[in-house]
């Protein structure tokens, strides 16, 4: 049965889990297998983790609850990041541009990509403008993390 609801809910890279009321797995088709490791009958504090500061992982987070069952779909960020590859290439990114598209889409902090990248802040305003400019929608995803 586990694997008819598997090819049931494996939505083109979408992750779900199901948990009871007391944050139990019941049920993870393979895209959350893949992040979260094999849960089933265990507790799951990434997918299960109510303050909303769910892992760099995961994006596009719906949870649901429904007869004390809680559903959460999410699409992990590897797939976000794949699609943006072409984007990044039509606007006509320098690699380094692309490197910090990443992290802006991976909701890294302004200090966490200082510290990865060992570049100053100037520096990272200038590659943050030249972003901005070339895509501003990438500032959408700054607001979603507030």
């Amino acid at each position: 049965m586990t694997k008819d609801l598997n090819q049931l809910f494996n939505f083109e890279g979408m992750a779900l889990c199901i948990a009871s009321s007391d944050k139990q797995v019941l049920f993870q088709n393979d895209s959350c297998k893949s992040i979260c490791g094999e849960k089933i009958d265990k507790f799951c504090n990434k997918c299960n983790d109510d303050s909303n500061k769910l892992s760099h992982k995961m994006r596009n987070i719906i949870k649901y609850i429904e007869n004390n069952k809680k559903f959460t779909l999410f699409y992990p960020s590897k797939n976000k990041l794949s699609h943006y590859k072409d984007f990044f290439k039509d606007r006509h990114f320098t690699k380094r541009e692309i490197e910090i598209a990443n992290f802006i889409i991976e909701k890294d902090s302004n200090q966490d990509i200082l510290n990865k990248l060992k570049i100053s802040k100037p520096t990272l305003k200038t590659h943050l403008n030249h972003l901005y400019k070339k895509a501003p929608e990438l500032k959408s995803f700054r607001l979603e993390s507030n």
